[in-house]
């Protein structure tokens, strides 16, 4: 499960770092190049605001607590 997250968040910023540029380049044609950087770094900065808000909190909860929810091979992990 650990895995999956890593790999599923290392890729995601693989994909948002080949996306951003072609951003900037598009909106730099109606604007200038510096309001299109400051811009989409607005954006990555609030995408990142965003999920950090979205996840659990786990201080003080053993890694068997916080994982207790989690389906193992399709089954419940609880049974």
């Amino acid at each position: 499960m650990r895995g999956a997250g890593v790999g599923f968040c290392y890729n995601f910023g693989r994909v948002l770092s080949a996306v951003f540029p072609f951003l900037v380049g598009h909106m730099s044609d109606s604007m200038s190049l510096g309001s299109a950087i400051g811009i989409d770094a607005g954006i990555a900065y609030g995408v990142a605001v965003v999920a950090a808000l979205c996840l659990p909190e786990t201080r003080g909860r053993s890694l068997e607590a916080t994982t207790s929810s989690v389906p193992v091979n399709g089954e419940s992990a609880r049974a």
